[in-house]
């Protein structure tokens, strides 16, 4: 009873309180010793929110009023244990009644009692690909509209290994690694394998932000402005590609500044960090960096994978709030970049209203500008990464 107690609080904390589902487990699991019991708890906290649009939909069938949110968490609980964990129907639906009696609820522990043993008398279509996948049916739409049904089937039925991706840090001995499966600029290793390694000899990264990156590698850039810079994985990245280069790292939420300085100091770099508002031009900075990078605030849709709440927090109007968000720090790349300079703009989501159409827009506006490559897209479903977007600029002579 007590860890169902625990899914059910940290899951409150993220469907009631706004929490981000990693951090509230984290802080959760610091209290527990047994590892199964973590592994208990994790597996069903994440599966309760991946499940999330599917048992909302189970929900408003079994039940005719939606019930109260505390409930609503217990149902889900059930559900997904009914579908998913190794253990008997009965013992599941008694388990979430005598957690609404743990809860204060005693009152409706017959009413979660009746609706989850009527739970799998509820059939699910296979032609609702929002329902048999659980994703968001207007996210849905959207990849379709984008990309067409296949991929966004693909996309959205995409499940991602567990492995995760690291970059050595500077002076470390590849014997250290060659264990791992290596990637294209790093490795990829579990939880075990990362556990064996000195913690010094590594840096978590994906492989898609260091690819961000690395589109600087033949540029030789003197000083680098990274506009949207917490935690600051890629500034650390980058001022060690570019040990001579002066990098200066931005972000618009003071707290997130000390994020960036712990991160410098781990890795042994020296950055400038500064507070700043990147929709804002700040004029000392007017024609003045070899590179300006835009890692722009995004609907994430291509981390998903990894952080799944974010698919519960997301609404439709998000996508058109970002873009116009996205289009104003482009502006301000566009003021501070020398001539011959470029901007590398990125987004962690594959939604073209965010990525194509805001720089397309751009180069309309801006015709000093034009692309340097070819747009970087990459998909989990194909690439086996995050989902990124990654377009170089050059900024041409007047």
């Amino acid at each position: 009873m007590q860890r169902l107690r625990t899914i059910y609080d940290i899951l409150k904390e993220v469907y009631v309180g706004g929490a981000y589902a990693g951090i509230a487990l984290d802080n959760a699991l610091k209290t527990i010793d047994d590892e199964r019991d973590k592994a208990y708890i994790t597996r069903v906290f994440y599966g309760v929110i991946e499940e999330s649009v599917r048992s909302d939909y189970v929900i408003s069938k079994l039940c005719a009023k939606k019930p109260k949110t505390a409930i609503v968490i217990i149902l889900k609980i059930g559900l997904y244990c009914l579908n998913n964990m190794d253990m008997p129907d009965y013992a599941v639906v008694n388990n979430c009644v005598e957690l609404t009696k743990a809860i204060g609820k005693k009152e409706l522990s017959g009413f979660v009692n009746a609706t989850l043993k009527k739970a799998k008398t509820i059939e699910l279509s296979d032609n609702d690909l929002s329902i048999k996948y659980s994703y968001p049916k207007w996210i849905i739409d959207m990849l379709i509209k984008d990309y067409g049904v296949e991929f966004a089937e693909a996309f959205v039925k995409f499940k991602s290994d567990t492995l995760t991706h690291i970059r050595a840090t500077t002076g470390h001995n590849a014997e250290l690694f060659a264990n791992l499966t290596k990637s294209k600029l790093g490795y990829y290793a579990t939880g075990n394998q990362l556990a064996k390694l000195p913690p010094k000899s590594y840096f978590v990264q994906s492989l898609a932000s260091m690819t961000v990156c690395r589109t600087l590698d033949n540029d030789n850039p003197s000083n680098i402005l990274d506009l949207c810079s917490a935690p600051g994985g890629k500034a650390v990245y980058l001022k060690q590609l570019h040990p001579n280069a002066e990098i200066t790292a931005c972000d618009i939420h003071p707290h997130r500044l000390d994020l960036i300085r712990l991160y410098a100091g781990k890795a042994g770099v020296t950055l400038k960090i500064v507070h700043n508002d990147a929709t804002v031009l700040e004029e000392k900075w007017l024609d003045s960096f070899d590179a300006v990078m835009c890692d722009v605030p995004c609907s994430g849709l291509g981390v998903a994978g990894q952080k799944p709440d974010i698919l519960l927090n997301r609404k439709p109007e998000d996508i058109a709030n970002f873009a116009k968000t996205q289009s104003k720090i482009l502006r301000t790349a566009g003021k501070c970049v020398k001539v011959g300079g470029h901007i590398v703009y990125s987004t962690c989501t594959v939604l073209k209203k965010e990525n194509e159409q805001v720089v397309d827009a751009f180069l309309r506006e801006n015709k000093t500008f034009e692309k340097s490559g070819e747009y970087i897209k990459l998909f989990p479903h194909i690439d086996n990464t995050d989902g990124f977007f990654i377009a170089k600029l050059v900024r041409k002579p007047s």
